[in-house]
């Protein structure tokens, strides 16, 4: 009870005594605190805003796959490609001298990532930093069985990386 609540329920014959108690004065003010400082201000560098991207895309023999293009003002690295094999066609299996190629396409410009033989390539492949398509680049991925008749074979390709403004570090 706080002590207004407390003074109405008193008589009034008791209300001029227990306005001399030390229990209802006053007490003294307290000392002024002192000014508070100054809201530290702190300045934060967050690092560049990433969107994840990933795709499943099957690609045919010896047909090049383009995988995406990349938007204006931003960049995409590519950070893993998995080849595997299609679910309807477990009998296609994976030769040693399959041939694998990514590039990017920029304009009339053509960069070779890697061109190579399945056995000389570590897969699945990933890469710690990234190989970074520019703005406007196209990305290209073709696989070749080796040997004769199978123009008709598939494979399913995973990839995934992520997309960034182009001027990111």
């Amino acid at each position: 009870m706080n002590r207004n609540a407390a003074l109405l329920l008193l008589p009034a014959a008791l209300l001029a005594a227990a306005a001399l108690s030390p229990a209802f004065q006053d007490a003294e003010p307290a000392p002024a605190a002192a000014p508070a400082a100054p809201e530290e201000i702190r300045i934060v560098v967050l690092p560049p805003q990433r969107t994840p991207h990933w795709d499943t895309v099957v690609v045919d023999h010896d047909l090049p796959e383009r995988l995406l293009v990349v938007p204006q003002g931003q960049r995409f690295v590519l950070t893993d490609l998995l080849v595997t094999t299609h679910d309807y066609f477990r009998d296609q299996a994976a030769s040693a001298d399959d041939r694998l190629w990514l590039e990017g396409v920029s304009g009339a410009r053509r960069s070779v990532v890697f061109d190579a033989l399945s056995g000389e390539l570590d897969l699945p492949l990933h890469w710690e930093t990234g190989v970074a398509f520019g703005p406007g680049d196209e990305v290209w991925f073709s696989y070749k069985f080796a040997g004769d008749g199978k123009s008709d074979w598939l494979r399913r390709l995973h990839y995934s990386g992520y997309f960034e403004a182009a001027g990111a570090e």
